[in-house]
């Protein structure tokens, strides 16, 4: 089946706890397409910005070839209340289904850890899991050409009735870095933040976590200066000056992070920033660095103050480490209430 242009790319996530969470594999799926295949017409149509009615119109009127829907959460982590997403985000393939002819397929970081599972619920034509960007894009050459898409890394489809998960050989070193400026004001009056990721890849071996199992082991940071420019761009036209690093762990590499807030330093922007750090590669003089670049808010992965839980999670880490970090960042930032937190 060929396709034309028209390309839509759907978030499907609508959980607002603690607060609505910006797209950002969307947007940069989006700049990669649009990069490698300039013909292309590509929207957004986010669920937490528009309703099922608006959803049907866009279908009605932009006519898509393939419709790309990303599933973020799959629950919401609440051993209480125990809501799961999936049964939602079917009612949104079914809509497709109904009224558009176009071509599904899932990827985000939900179905990326419940491949098989999620394919067999929603019954897309395609799902990718992983990096998406470069098979998303192969895929889409695929179904213009008239050729197989049975080779494609990570992707996932089903053949004489049996589902086929294909092996992710190769994932992406290179990501442009983009923020779509029609859906990021929502989530900035929202949330007070905006997401960019810096890396991916989680070298670590925590038992709880799935970033290793989305992303994998092997960490790749993307272009500094790309980072920047993004950071730059948003601060100066859309005066948002706080974000947050969705890398799975900030300071994996202090190298790479180091070249990154030295620029964020160079190009002039006051931006506070946060993210997620492990009590490793951290000092009084790194601290410092990013201190100066506008760190001001650190999450560590404690997890635990038993030294025997900290060991079955299989953390790095014991609990006299956790005290002595804590203690090094608490005094870089003891004028944290200069810069917008309590005391």
């Amino acid at each position: 089946m060929k396709i034309n242009n028209n390309i839509l790319l759907v978030s499907a996530n609508q959980h607002p706890v603690p607060y609505p969470v910006y797209p950002i594999g969307l947007s940069y799926l989006l700049m990669y397409l649009k990069n490698k295949l300039p013909g292309l017409n590509i929207k957004i149509f986010d669920f937490n910005l528009g309703d099922m009615a608006e959803f049907e119109i866009i279908l009605a009127e932009f006519n898509p070839s393939v419709v790309g829907v990303s599933f973020r959460n799959i629950d919401d982590t609440n051993s209480l209340l125990q809501n799961q997403f999936v049964t939602k985000y079917k009612y949104i393939t079914d809509k497709i289904k109904t009224h558009s002819g176009s071509i599904i397929v899932i990827v985000g970081l939900g179905f990326s850890i419940f491949p098989k599972l999620i394919y067999e619920k929603i019954l897309p034509h395609y799902g990718i899991y992983g990096d998406g960007e470069g098979s998303f894009h192969i895929l889409l050459i695929a179904l213009k050409n008239g050729t197989s898409t049975e080779k494609i890394d990570g992707l996932v489809f089903s053949k004489d009735n049996q589902i086929i998960i294909n092996q992710r050989k190769n994932n992406l070193k290179n990501l442009g870095v983009y923020l779509e400026e029609n859906i990021v004001d929502y989530y900035w009056g929202k949330s007070g933040m905006v997401g960019i990721q810096t890396k991916r890849g989680c070298p670590y071996d925590c038992i709880y976590c799935t970033y290793p199992i989305i992303e994998k082991k092997n960490v790749r940071v993307l272009d500094p200066d790309k980072v920047v420019l993004a950071l730059s761009k948003i601060y100066h036209q859309k005066v948002i000056d706080y974000i947050f690093f969705t890398d799975s762990v900030f300071n994996i590499n202090n190298n790479d992070n180091i070249e990154l807030v030295k620029k964020i330093i160079a190009s002039g922007i006051k931006i506070k920033w946060g993210a997620y750090f492990s009590l490793n590669n951290l000092d009084t003089e790194i601290l410092s660095i990013y201190k100066k670049s506008g760190l001001t808010h650190i999450e560590f992965g404690t997890e635990s103050f038993s030294d025997i839980q900290l060991k079955n999670y299989h953390k790095k880490n014991f609990v006299d480490d956790v005290i002595k970090v804590s203690e090094i960042a608490g005094k870089r930032f003891k004028n944290r209430e200069k810069m917008g937190f309590p005391g």
